[in-house]
């Protein structure tokens, strides 16, 4: 069976350029990889595809969750187990493309194997983080799974409450099931194409992302995405850009600080993508 290709690349490296132009070619459908292209409310500042390009081909997996909805890789391995023979029974050709490394490891080595956590336990545990605060949650993983907690950030509501929900359901660290072998869930090769740039040509490119996205109304998107009043840490409103068109809103910021701090935080995540795909040993390089 031919191998499933995954596009994969930093913020503004030309990868969906690529994936759609090979999709134009194969008869593909492009299945998004990346975790802030699945809300609805940013189409503008995750940039996902246009009317355009989403009428030249089929698109998956964009803009489908509220920004409230937490979506995790094994999630993500969940829908697409289920899409992938969806689509070759079509005669179409699956193409995987996007930048967050989570979902793209777990297409291609599995997931470590975590027994399904009861509801019950989660929502326990999230109104005992409204009653005494994510610190006091923190302190309790750091006494039952003091390996997680030594990498996460005191304010990771997200991964605090999945780490405390595990070890309340099964006695075990989530650390203690992340060290077993990955279990493959999608029985499938997979090729990868590292889309790549020089640094420079990198961020001149991230530089007029930020233009565009400006020019195509970034502003009320993200007026209106604070108008629904979700929860701060609803995970829409971690993604870059939001805090600071905040800032812009407020009178905080100006126009220009706000494209100069959107510009940092990007070229910063950039970095840690090309470190992540460091991890391949083949490159393919993007010609201009």
């Amino acid at each position: 069976m031919k191998k499933i290709l995954i596009v994969v690349g930093t913020t503004a490296s030309g990868k969906s350029s690529f994936a759609l132009e090979y999709a134009k070619q194969n008869n593909g459908v492009i299945i998004n990889c990346d975790s802030r292209q699945i809300y609805t409310e940013i189409p503008i500042l995750s940039a996902c595809p246009t009317e355009a390009e989403e009428a030249q081909v089929p698109h998956e997996m964009y803009a489908f969750l509220t920004g409230t909805e937490v979506y995790s890789a094994m999630r993500f391995v969940d829908d697409t187990s289920r899409l992938l023979p969806f689509i070759e029974s079509n005669g179409q050709t699956p193409i995987f493309v996007g930048g967050t490394g989570l979902y793209i490891d777990a297409l291609i080595n599995g997931m470590s194997p975590i027994p399904p956590i009861c509801e019950c336990v989660l929502q326990a545990l999230k109104q005992k983080k409204k009653e005494k605060g994510i610190a006091h949650l923190y302190e309790d993983l750091l006494r039952k799974d003091p390996e997680l907690a030594k990498h996460l950030e005191p304010t990771d509501s997200q991964r605090i409450l999945r780490g405390l929900s595990v070890y309340d359901s099964t006695k075990k660290p989530l650390s203690y099931f992340q060290s077993l072998p990955k279990q493959k869930i999608i029985d499938r090769e997979f090729e990868v194409k590292i889309i790549s740039r020089p640094v420079d040509e990198l961020y001149a490119r991230i530089q007029k992302r930020i233009e565009l996205m400006f020019e195509q109304g970034i502003i009320n998107e993200v007026k209106n995405l604070l108008e629904r009043n979700y929860p701060k840490n609803a995970p829409v409103l971690q993604s870059i850009g939001v805090a600071e068109i905040e800032s812009l809103l407020t009178g905080e910021m100006t126009e220009n600080e706000a494209k100069e701090q959107i510009f940092i935080k990007t070229r910063q995540y950039a970095k840690r993508q090309r470190t992540w795909f460091n991890r391949f040993e083949e490159k393919d390089f993007l010609a201009s």
